[in-house]
């Protein structure tokens, strides 16, 4: 009705015309029973309502035309669009006409660019760039948003009205079929992006370090994999390695996305190299995969089929849990052996939502960066694989060999993929000049730096760490080891420019907030000892310069303002009626004492004169020290020293009353006090025979406490000492007195190997012989476990895991040996992922691998003993379960007692089996692939065939059977 009053009141539009577009409006969706309708009589008079339908009616053009308009938008409201509900679709599209399919598909598309344009994407909504399409003007908007090269079709048939044989005349989508011949030219991979024959490879974080090896990134791991050869020995000295298995690819095209910011492409696969093929992300993981042949041949190129013909209906989209973002990439598993080329995406993507805050990238230099460190990486470990070639084929047979896989060419183009606006553009090369290439990280880079948390750490942090928190954001990432920066790989005179060009960028910022400080001084927004101002105070030189009037003025009251116990008193300190809190963060990073306990007034325990680390006092301090400003801080000095005696004094006197540290694991006190020492610089020989003899007492009370209730007080004892030995002024007299009282410490603490190993390493005391005795008690009695790595990276680090050690890494290899509460696979992943961490090197030794074969023979022992024989059945699936673990992981290690259980179970199991234990599809070939994987092939060859014949007989009985029920 409102549609109907719009047309015809505000509009003026014909009451027929308008009515015949409310109709179809109110019936778009069609309903067999009844149909909406609306009348106007000569009186004005509107009635609305819907008469019943004897006869189903035939939707008509306009009510198809506004269904389809409004499916359009529900790209606003969902992760993935299905194109199957379009009226366009059921009866036009799906009926063999590709061209009317491919029209489609390009129209999603374009709807999708102009919503993400609007500010309106499924869960990317942007409030302000959405606010400019909510008004009056918001038609005019959404023309102006349409592009000639991104929205051809819109473009074309919006600009004027097309008669019917002008529309048939139009071509609306190119079909220009893509041509090897022609090369990776742009309008070539256009074609090769619509017809589905480019794959994408996202490389995450690509100049981040590895976890294997600390001189290789990311995307130097992924080039060396992809380039190996047969013949070529690889790091790992395996002359049988080629290209990278079974690696994670997306098909691009019709708004298909991508896992990552950056990568290669591949142009034209090679359909033998597939071996899953996904239309969303199907979580396979970063590591190695056992989907291997899973599907091949004509069902890979039926799945690659079936997956472009649903990108082209509006794709799919997966949501993971805890992340408000639906990744709109598909995956297919890929023998990756050669790349055609580099691509790098603004588009939000999968990636980016796991590692970031947002699923775009920290700026928008970051995408193109990356590619460019992939590209120049690539350059260099191509040139590097052909030496290789030519070392082991000879020059001419290594050269080409080399150029028929890999070209002649050393560098990789590079293209700019959007799946959002369907583009793909070939970056020219005048656009990554060295020029280009300097501004680019310079804007970056200052942008990064003009952020509000940076302010007043701008001066003190590093270039690299700059580099690196543009273009990967300084948020956490738990998926890689550690970032490095990404013009690591460029010639050194051009990152001297880059450095040069960021540290100018760094000063212009510096300079920029400097004067915008000394106008807020200058108006009395702020003064000297605000925390916004103060760090730039400390910091730059010029700051006090520009307000060297107002820094004595403000100095000078403060001191003239204050009585002998200047800072130090009960009330918090006022300064020009801002009452601040008694200590700032900026405070605590100038106290530089983090594990004192701040209070809301920070002041030494139980003390009847309290200390108070004054924010006004610290800053005034340091203020003084960093300017030389000696009369000022001799009087703070001086003045914190009075408090000190005072304090001193105190507790001598309740030692005496037998009233100090009642309760010496909560009392701060004593800690409290020396950090404060050392805050004023106040701590002198006169002071240290008190300082000394209140440290002992404390020790002797913790040490009586502990051992009164150790099972309860054992961690607070470890973290008190341990703050007491980090402070400067005390470390030696905790030491001496720690050791002194060893004897009865030490046998407490075993009582936790975790807390004895690492209380051993603090007062740096331990003997080898005594710590294995301890470890093997510990052993004996099941109480260490590899499931707690804490203990045994402590161990490391008191004796490195190196074959000067062997008697003890083969004591470490006892613990969980016989226990059956670990899983020997789970042993398995400990010991030779986590426990080879804390190997110097990250490598196991010959002779350590000895000592492991050893225990993995004794685990294997105690595994095959805890099987139930006389579970036939249960038994078989138990050890075939293992071993198709152990070759999946390519288990390093001797599996001969596992693959003569294999054999021996499955000749029981076919012995005792019943008709109803017949195995399924899937476990039976399972069996099969072990069987053609694993040696002592003839000792079960027989029960091999016997199965198979069972099998083949199994399988006719139940063709027989539904043959006769049919």
């Amino acid at each position: 009705v409102l549609l109907y009053f719009y047309l015809t009141r505000v509009l003026g539009v014909n009451k027929d015309k308008a009515k015949l577009i409310a109709e179809a409006t109110a019936n778009k969706d069609g309903n067999a029973e009844k149909y909406f309708e609306i009348n106007e009589d000569n009186a004005g008079n509107v009635v609305w309502g819907n008469r019943k339908l004897e006869v189903p009616l035939q939707k008509n053009i306009y009510q198809k035309i506004i269904h389809d308009a409004d499916c359009l938008d529900i790209i606003r409201a969902r992760a993935a669009f299905d194109a199957k509900y379009l009226d366009f679709y059921q009866e036009i599209a799906s009926q063999n006409n590709s061209l009317a399919l491919e029209e489609m598909a390009h129209l999603i598309l374009e709807a999708r660019s102009l919503i993400e344009i609007q500010g309106d994407s499924y869960q990317r909504a942007n409030a302000g760039i959405k606010k400019k399409y909510e008004n009056e003007n918001a038609y005019f908007r959404c023309m102006g948003s349409i592009d000639k090269n991104t929205h051809r079709i819109l473009h074309t048939v919006l600009k004027k009205l097309l008669s019917e044989e002008e529309l048939r005349q139009t071509n609306l989508v190119d079909l220009t079929p893509w041509q090897a011949e022609k090369g990776l030219d742009e309008d070539n991979m256009k074609s090769a992006l619509r017809e589905g024959l480019i794959l994408g490879r996202g490389i995450a974080s690509p100049s981040a370090i590895t976890n294997k090896y600390s001189d290789e990134t990311h995307a130097a791991l992924e080039i060396r994999k992809t380039l190996r050869e047969k013949g070529i020995a690889t790091r790992s000295n395996s002359r049988e390695k080629k290209g990278n298995p079974l690696r994670s690819v997306s098909m691009l095209g019709y708004g298909a996305g991508l896992y990552s910011s950056a990568g290669f492409l591949i142009v034209s696969p090679e359909v033998e190299a597939v071996s899953e093929v996904a239309e969303t992300d199907i979580n396979s993981g970063m590591k190695k995969k056992n989907y291997k042949n899973s599907i091949k041949g004509n069902v890979a190129k039926e799945k690659l089929f079936q997956l472009h013909e649903k990108l082209k209906l509006g794709g799919g989209a997966t949501q993971f849990q805890r992340m408000n973002f639906a990744s709109i990439h598909n995956e297919i598993l890929y023998d990756v052996t050669h790349y055609d080329a580099i691509y790098y995406s603004n588009d939000p993507n999968h990636y980016n939502a796991v590692t970031l805050t947002s699923p775009y990238s920290a700026h928008v230099y970051s995408p193109i960066l990356q590619a460019v460190y992939l590209q120049k990486q690539y350059q260099m470990q191509y040139q590097e694989m052909k030496t290789n070639y030519i070392v082991e084929f000879g020059e001419q047979t290594g050269t080409e060999k080399f150029i028929e896989r890999f070209g002649s060419v050393s560098s990789l183009p590079l293209f700019e993929y959007s799946a959002i606006h369907n583009k793909i553009r070939k970056v020219e090369e005048v656009e990554l000049t060295d020029e280009n290439l300097i501004a680019m990280w310079a804007e970056m880079c200052g942008d990064y730096l003009k952020n509000e948390e940076l302010k007043y750490k701008i001066d003190s942090i590093s270039t690299d760490e700059i580099k690196i928190h543009s273009m990967y954001s300084n948020r956490k990432n738990t998926l890689i080891k550690m970032n490095s920066p990404s013009d690591g790989n460029y010639p050194e005179h051009l990152r001297q420019k880059i450095d040069f060009a960021i540290n100018s960028k760094r000063e212009e910022i510096i300079e920029f907030q400097a004067k915008k400080m000394v106008e807020k001084i200058n108006t009395g927004e702020l003064t000297i000892f605000s925390q916004e101002f103060f760090n730039f105070l400390l910091n730059n030189p010029v700051l006090k310069d520009a307000c060297q009037d107002k820094l004595h003025t403000e100095i000078a009251e403060m001191l003239n303002r204050s009585d002998s116990q200047l800072f130090f008193n009960e009330q918090k300190t006022k300064l020009s009626g801002q009452n601040e809190k008694s200590v700032d963060e900026l405070t605590i990073d100038l106290i530089k004492k983090l594990n004192v306990n701040f209070d809301k007034n920070i002041r030494v325990g139980e003390l009847l004169v309290p200390i108070f680390f004054d924010t006004y006092a610290v800053k005034l301090y340091f203020l003084a020290k960093r300017y030389n400003l000696t009369d000022i801080g001799d009087i703070i000095k001086q003045r914190a020293l009075t408090c000190v005696k005072k304090a001193l004094a105190e507790i001598n006197q309740k030692i005496s009353d037998g009233t100090f540290l009642k309760s010496p694991f909560q009392d701060d006190s004593f800690i409290n006090l020396t950090a404060f020492i050392s805050t004023f610089d106040i701590f002198s020989d006169e002071m240290a025979n008190e300082v000394n003899s209140i440290c002992e007492f404390v020790i002797n009370s913790l040490t009586s406490g502990l051992i009164d209730r150790p099972s309860s007080r054992l961690r607070s004892y470890f973290l008190k000492i341990e703050n007491m030995l980090s402070t400067e002024i005390i470390n030696e007299k905790t030491k001496s007195c720690i050791l002194d009282k060893i004897d009865l410490i030490l046998p407490v603490l075993s009582e936790d190997i975790r807390f004895y190993l690492r209380f051993c390493l603090l007062i740096n005391r331990y003997e080898k012989k005594e710590v294995m005795n301890l470890i093997d008690k510990k052993i004996q009695a099941q109480r260490m476990s590899l499931l707690d790595m804490a203990p045994i990276s402590v161990l490391s680090s008191m004796f490195p895991f190196n074959d000067n050690n062997l008697d003890l890494f083969e004591l470490v290899m006892n613990i969980d040996v016989d226990s059956n509460a670990i899983s020997i696979h789970r042993w398995y992943e400990l010991i030779m992922i986590n426990l080879k961490k804390r190997t110097p090197s990250d490598r196991f030794s010959q002779s350590q691998m000895r000592i492991i074969e050893k225990q993995w023979s004794k685990k294997c022992q105690s595994f095959v003993k805890g099987i139930d024989t006389r579970n036939y059945y249960g038994s078989l699936m138990q050890i075939v379960n293992l071993l198709d673990y152990c070759l999946r992981s390519k288990v390093e290690l001797s599996c001969y007692t596992l693959i003569q259980k294999f054999n021996d179970f499955l000749g029981n199991f076919l012995l005792l089996k019943q008709e109803r234990d017949d195995l399924e599809p899937k476990t039976l070939s399972l069996i099969k692939a072990l069987d053609k994987k694993l040696p002592l092939h003839e000792e079960r060859a027989a029960s091999i065939n016997q199965l198979l014949e069972t099998s083949e007989i199994t399988q006719v009985s139940i063709n027989l059977s539904l043959t006769n029920k049919v």
